[in-house]
């Protein structure tokens, strides 16, 4: 699954959000209605992806490294990003036993 993918999913689901997503390929998207409360940028997508494994270490981590960007309302931003479970996902059994498998993998490997 692509970050494209996850994010969509989110950001139906928290519509009132309004906010703007540049992705690693230069494509931007606009979600939500009205004026963007923060702007993210994806810079690498492989540790974007692997971000929703395990939001509360991965986002420091991509945070800090610079796979991720954020300008406007940072508070915002958090609360949004912290408020995502796998359930908000609304992802098939196939697609949540391979985040579920990522998550364990990545935790094993990198403990």
């Amino acid at each position: 699954m692509h970050i494209k993918d996850i994010i969509d999913r989110i950001a139906i689901q928290n519509a009132p959000i309004a906010f703007s997503v540049k992705y690693c390929d230069g494509e931007q998207r606009q979600y939500g209605n009205g004026m963007s409360t923060f702007a993210v940028s994806f810079n690498d997508e492989s540790t974007c992806r692997d971000l929703f494994s395990n939001i509360s270490i991965r986002f420091g981590e991509a945070y800090e490294s610079g796979a991720i960007d954020v300008d406007g309302d940072f508070q915002a931003f958090l609360s949004f990003l912290y408020s995502v479970t796998l359930a908000d996902l609304s992802l098939n059994p196939v697609d949540k036993c391979k985040v579920l498998l990522r998550a364990c993998l990545i935790r094993v490997f990198h403990a």
